[in-house]
């Protein structure tokens, strides 16, 4: 069923980018303001206020698809398509190579994949686009497969709190960062292991050796970002449209892939 979700909800993302002003991320941002301002005890302050803002959510969910058994699939279908995004990237991307037509990039379409306004050069574009790419699709499939709707919901409330948190040093945003770090850590290392099978094996290897961070910590984005770009082996200096575009079809190319492996996981457990 998770196959069938992800590839019906892949394509009505394609077919209707408008779902994105749906997504209630002004909501629920107004709703962490209001339990941050409420609850201030100390046990709220750090880890425990986390696991105590994100429980009501995930426990609404998991008890809604058991009480609605028969329409799990609707359920899961509509919080993926929530989760998913928020921004749709189809739009961001072709905004971006509009901007390249004509010229350097402007400062909002940057912003749209973490860039500020000098960053036009063709790898720190490819290598955007890729961490973009995992926080907006490929992290919510993954723990979608893996987790089902629950999974994915708690992927991207986190990532939610964690741009939000972005800059604040006080010990809820460092379990906020932790709990991203961990959600990331597993679907950047299957984007990257892609790499293996779409691009070059021998360049993917190498750079998995060289870039692996031993913290589980820091940057995975980063990680799963510079393996695919020497999977896809594009030079330094790359000219950007041309590197943009490797990018977008490696991202492509990897998205089959899951989705093929996905299918070949449904067929055997039918099978079974």
């Amino acid at each position: 069923m998770k196959f069938l979700v992800i590839l019906l909800a892949l394509g009505l993302e394609r077919l209707y980018p408008e779902l994105q002003r749906w997504r209630p991320v002004d909501r629920f941002h107004d709703y962490t303001d209001a339990f941050r301002s409420r609850f201030t005890q100390p046990w709220l302050l750090g880890r425990g206020g986390l696991i105590a803002l994100l429980a009501p959510w995930l426990l609404a969910l998991w008890l809604l698809l058991e009480l609605l058994e028969p329409l799990d699939w609707l359920i899961a279908l509509a919080v993926l398509l929530l989760c998913l995004g928020p921004r749709d990237l189809a739009g961001d991307l072709r905004r971006l190579r509009a901007d390249l037509g004509v010229g350097t990039p402007g400062a909002e379409t940057l912003a749209a994949f973490g860039l500020g306004p000098a960053a036009v050069a063709g790898d720190t574009l490819a290598a955007a686009l890729i961490r973009t790419a995992l926080v907006r699709l490929f992290g919510v499939m993954f723990w979608f497969a893996l987790l089902g709707p629950v999974g994915a919901l708690l992927y991207r409330l986190t990532q939610l709190l964690a741009a939000r948190a972005d800059g604040e040093e006080d010990d809820f945003s460092l379990a906020v960062w932790q709990l991203q770090a961990l959600l990331d850590w597993l679907p950047a290392r299957a984007l990257a292991a892609t790499g293996a099978l779409i691009g070059s094996f021998d360049a993917t290897l190498a750079a998995w050796r060289e870039c692996a961070p031993a913290d589980p910590f820091d940057d995975s984005r980063e990680f799963a970002a510079e393996v695919a770009l020497e999977s896809m082996e594009l030079e330094p200096g790359a000219e950007p449209a041309a590197a943009l575009e490797r990018a977008r079809d490696y991202l492509l190319r990897a998205g089959l892939a899951w989705l093929a492996l996905l299918a070949l996981l449904t067929l055997a457990g039918w099978l079974a």
